[in-house]
Parts: structure tokens; C-alpha cells; sequence
């Protein structure tokens, strides 16, 4: 079993991931819910354990305190609403940027939790995705009117590199030509047997 510790400066995001582990363990061990909160405190140290022993104390005696309370005073301390608020707007304004298609979905991912009233099913979750794709991925992709996240964000890969081909077979090409004469509006390239005109496209950078 791993023991896994939390103190005062590991917040917001590492919160949830701790919590997550704790969840894990209660479910592992079987835990009755007395045991989660006593497994709980025993995984607190330093600043986070003094705030706990300080909680006990304004609660009082002779009050149950349950696991769930316990998340609930927790989350409050280490991950307030005014955090999940600033998470929530983070979510609703993410866009791809000049990150990959797979850096954009893990970080959208993590967001989304904090979004759930934009997107409350899948459909919207993959519109929201498409949304805050590059305009040049998104150009390949909104005409397959994907409706499963897992599906767009693999078409949106696929997408992603066959652009990044493009771009990199043209940067040959040119190379290999004499200076001054490149057609400006197309060019020709073999792939296999066959030869293929491709849309002349700069580095795949931003929008």
C-alpha cells in the first residue's frame, strides 16, 4: 500500500488527485465509513494536520464527524468555490493555441469537470472540442459531424498530421527547387505511384 502525504502548499488540483487516492483505498480496504475518516487523518501531516486537530476542536465533542463532512471542510479549505469558479471560466475560454491535439485534450479533459453545465452530455463535449480546435484542424474535421469526443479527438489527430505532412513535404520540395520560381498556389508531390496536388500550407503554428 502506498501512503501518500499532503501538506499545505499542494493545492487545487493536487486536492482532487488526493482525494481521488483516498477514494481509491477506502474502496480497496472495504473501509466502513469510521475507518475512511481515521485512514484520512492518518495521511495528513504538517500545516494540513493542524488544520484538521483545529477543525475537530470548533466542531466540538460528541459530534460525529463523517468522511463526507470531512471532504466537505476539506475541499472549502484547499479548493474554495472562488478556485472552481476560475476553473470554470478556464474551461469555457479554452482553445488549442499552439499546443497539439493530444496537449489540448489532456488539459481539456482535466477542465471539463469544472464545465458541466456547457456540457452536460457527450454531444456537447465534442462541440465544445471542436470549437477550440485551430481553424485549419477544425476546417477537416466539422464536416464529419463527429458526435463522440474519443472519435473527434482521433480525427483531430489524424487531421494534425497529414497537415504536418503536407507542410513538411512542401519544405523538401522547395528546397529541392531553384530559387525565385515556386507556383504560388499549388504543388506537386509523389506519394506512391501517384502524384498529388497539395494546398500550399505554412508550418501548422497557431490558427
Amino acid at each position: 500500500m502506498v501512503s501518500k502525504r499532503f501538506a499545505l502548499w499542494e493545492r487545487h488540483t493536487v486536492v482532487e488527485a488526493w482525494i481521488s487516492d483516498i477514494q481509491l483505498l477506502h474502496d480497496t480496504l472495504k473501509c466502513t465509513n469510521e475507518e475512511k475518516l481515521t485512514y484520512t487523518v492518518l495521511r495528513l501531516t504538517g500545516e494540513a494536520l493542524k488544520w484538521w486537530k483545529s477543525q475537530v476542536e470548533l466542531i466540538g465533542p460528541g459530534v460525529v464527524i463523517t468522511w463526507e463532512r470531512f471532504v466537505e471542510e476539506f475541499n472549502r479549505q484547499y479548493f474554495p468555490r472562488s478556485q472552481k469558479q476560475i476553473r470554470a471560466i478556464e474551461f469555457h475560454n479554452w482553445v488549442q493555441g499552439t499546443m497539439t491535439v493530444e496537449q489540448y485534450s489532456i488539459k481539456f479533459t482535466k477542465l471539463a469537470r469544472f464545465g458541466i453545465n456547457l456540457i452536460p452530455d457527450e454531444v456537447s463535449k465534442t462541440e465544445h472540442f471542436e470549437n477550440g480546435l485551430n481553424s485549419r484542424i477544425k476546417e477537416r474535421v466539422v464536416c464529419h459531424e463527429i458526435k463522440s469526443y474519443a472519435q473527434l479527438v482521433n480525427v483531430a489527430s489524424l487531421a494534425e498530421r497529414a497537415i504536418r505532412e503536407t507542410s513538411a513535404a512542401y519544405e523538401n520540395w522547395k528546397r529541392s527547387m531553384p530559387q525565385a520560381s515556386y507556383p504560388s498556389k499549388q504543388f506537386v508531390i509523389r506519394t506512391g505511384s501517384k502524384l498529388a496536388n497539395y494546398k500550399i500550407f505554412p508550418p501548422l503554428v497557431g490558427n
